[in-house]
């Protein structure tokens, strides 16, 4: 059971990193503000994103009704 829970966060982390990816090379304009906001935001949703696939894979899986 640890093995498959271990592959579906691996799974819910890939596809972060891999929606991460695509932000980072989507170009912004602008010489410094926009970048800043991009990092900005790439960094909100790496955080966010790794809170909510911990939280999904380890706890709201298994205690679904």
């Amino acid at each position: 059971m640890a093995g498959h829970l271990l592959l579906r966060l691996l799974q819910r982390l890939a596809w972060l990193a891999a929606l991460v990816l695509l932000l980072a090379l989507m170009p912004w304009g602008g010489p410094l503000g926009p970048v800043r906001v991009k990092h900005a935001v790439m960094t909100l949703l790496v955080v966010v994103g790794i809170g909510k696939s911990l939280l999904d894979t380890f706890y709201y899986d298994r205690f679904r009704p």
